[in-house]
């Protein structure tokens, strides 16, 4: 063992020049201030409380002296007033004595730490503890949060897996499980359960980032037994199912959420939550891994579930389309399939578009529909997809397109500026019909002419809201009057 000299340090200097009354304190100032060779002190908080040097556990006393350890440790390097530590042992009914007794504990911890790093000292009304670098698991841990939310915001995925593993590796259980807390430190334990399962959150959207749902699915059932109502678990473990081709089971943890905030809270899954289901059910693209969407990647099944959405979203478009102008008191044969002449259909859309259904990312979706649809449903389809900014030669280009085709129906998904452009586009397309998708007869300046309609939307999407339209339509080639038996909507909207 060696022993530090007292001129080495300050404070002991100053007191061996003081009366012999301070020989207590100068003894105890010394003691923090021996060093034991190269031996190491660590602390462990996330978990039964534990101390070690060199890998070999320490007694740390009473299950009293733990409680004061504990409150010291989860405030480290903050002073910790001696009457909030009075608080948590004995709470609002102290013994007389709790302070001495206070400062009998103090006391047996410094000699349990002597020499081996930490510093226990008074300053003022209170007490701190100061530590090492790499002494507490805690702030280790605290390090490794913020590692994590760095590599999130820059959108780099490995490494907030790799910050984020190692970091939750050092939780061994509940903080503190062991020991009888107090107000303050349940609340700085708290605190740190909340961290750690902030952590767990971006580990997991990270891993799914990485195509890697497969192998979170495990993990997330676990996080959500422990975590029934944290919702962001709840959706991360329905969309790694639902990538794992368990489209079935996503949904059975949606409705057994359903159930238990109804049975429990008498409360309803979030929006969002409700979205996602919506979004399961209709098997929406951009539910796609990341990485299958930016390399183009996808499987047979995978290509199906795409075209399948894309082929709902287009047809419900139609569908709408023409539901609007019967209801207008004019059904255009458009509408209606020919035997003899085949149907043309027209999509015009706008790059950039502001219209809700219809995102320029998924003009080339729709595209797909319509070609798709029209080898099923017996019309011909085509899309016109214009610029971000359209001039006027472009509105006549499209209008000149749109005439040498002789189009029945063409659908418009612009923002307000191009669709006001093509209002009279509209005006001249004969026995052609158009809607305006989410937009206004009255702002269009085309109220009153009976080949055009325009389908405004509040919150609805349009797509879902043309899906459940597309129900009460009668299938093609059915007897008249029949129609779908049921009509299904799901969604959060």
């Amino acid at each position: 063992m060696r022993h530090a000299s007292i001129v080495d340090c300050a404070v002991c200097s100053a007191l061996a020049n003081e009366s012999t009354g301070l020989l207590q304190p100068l003894h105890e100032c010394f003691a923090t201030h021996v060093t034991r060779g190269d031996h190491v002190l660590e602390f462990r908080v996330l978990g039964p409380l534990e101390a070690s040097v060199d890998g070999e556990a320490l007694q740390l006393g009473s299950a009293k002296q733990r409680t004061v350890l504990a409150t010291l440790l989860v405030s480290a390097g903050e002073i910790v007033p001696a009457e909030r530590i009075v608080d948590e042992l004995w709470g609002e009914s102290p013994p007389a004595s709790a302070e001495h007794t206070v400062t009998v504990y103090i006391s047996r911890i410094r000699r349990l730490l002597n020499g081996y790093g930490p510093v226990l000292a008074r300053r003022g009304e209170g007490y701190v503890l100061e530590l090492a670098e790499g002494a507490l698991d805690s702030r280790a841990f605290g390090d490794s949060a913020a590692a994590v939310a760095r590599a999130t915001a820059a959108g780099d995925h490995e490494l907030a897996v790799r910050q984020g593993r190692e970091g939750l590796s050092l939780w061994r259980g509940s903080v503190l499980a062991d020991v009888s807390l107090g107000p303050q430190a349940r609340a700085a334990a708290e605190r740190l359960e909340e961290l750690r399962l902030h952590v767990s959150e971006l580990v997991v959207e990270a891993e799914l980032a990485l195509g890697r749902h497969e192998r979170v699915v495990g993990e997330l059932q676990t996080l959500v037994d422990r975590n029934p109502y944290r919702e962001r678990f709840i959706a991360q473990l329905m969309l790694a199912l639902y990538r794992s081709g368990r489209q079935v089971e996503a949904l059975e943890v949606y409705e057994r959420t359903r159930r238990r905030l109804d049975d429990d809270l008498a409360l309803q899954p979030s929006a969002d939550l409700q979205h996602l289901s919506a979004q399961i059910v209709r098997q929406e693209r951009t539910l796609r891994a990341p990485s299958e969407l930016s390399t183009g990647g996808r499987s047979r099944a995978a290509g199906h579930d795409a075209r399948r959405a894309s082929l709902v979203a287009g047809v419900a478009a139609a569908v709408v389309a023409a539901m609007t102008l019967a209801a207008a008191g004019s059904t255009p044969q458009s509408a209606v399939a020919s035997d003899a002449d085949a149907t043309r259909v027209a999509l015009v859309l706008q790059r950039g578009s502001t219209v809700s259904a219809f995102p320029s990312s998924r003009s080339h979706d729709l595209a797909d529909a319509l070609f798709d649809a029209s080898a099923q449903s017996g019309y011909e389809a085509q899309l016109i997809e214009l610029p971000d900014e359209v001039t006027r030669e472009g509105v006549a280009r499209a209008a000149t397109v749109l005439a040498d085709e002789e189009v029945d129906l063409v659908l418009f998904g612009l923002n307000a500026t191009t669709a006001a452009a093509f209002a009279p586009v509209a005006r001249g397309l004969g026995d052609g019909r158009a809607v305006f998708i989410d937009a206004s007869m009255r702002k269009l300046g085309l109220e009153g002419v009976a080949n055009v309609s325009a389908i405004t939307f509040a919150t609805e999407q349009t797509a879902q809201l043309a899906g459940a339209l597309s129900g009460l339509v009668a299938p093609r080639g059915a007897p008249a009057g029949r129609h779908v038996d049921a009509v299904s909507v799901v969604a959060g909207l």
